[in-house]
């Protein structure tokens, strides 16, 4: 039978665990302003309250 899943797979490399990142890039108090800030833009743009810019 012929293969039917993973047939443009040349490799698996393992992730970085978000644990793992969290330590390695610690996140500071302005980039957490942004990211809520991004993710509430984000939602409004989804609910039609706000239009995208592009």
């Amino acid at each position: 039978m012929k293969q039917t899943y993973d047939i443009n797979v040349k490799a698996f490399k393992a992730l970085i665990s978000p644990a793992d990142i969290k330590k390695e890039l610690p996140i500071t108090d302005d980039l957490a302003k942004v990211v809520i800030q991004g993710r509430k833009d984000v939602e409004a743009i989804l609910q039609k309250r706000i239009p995208a810019s592009w």
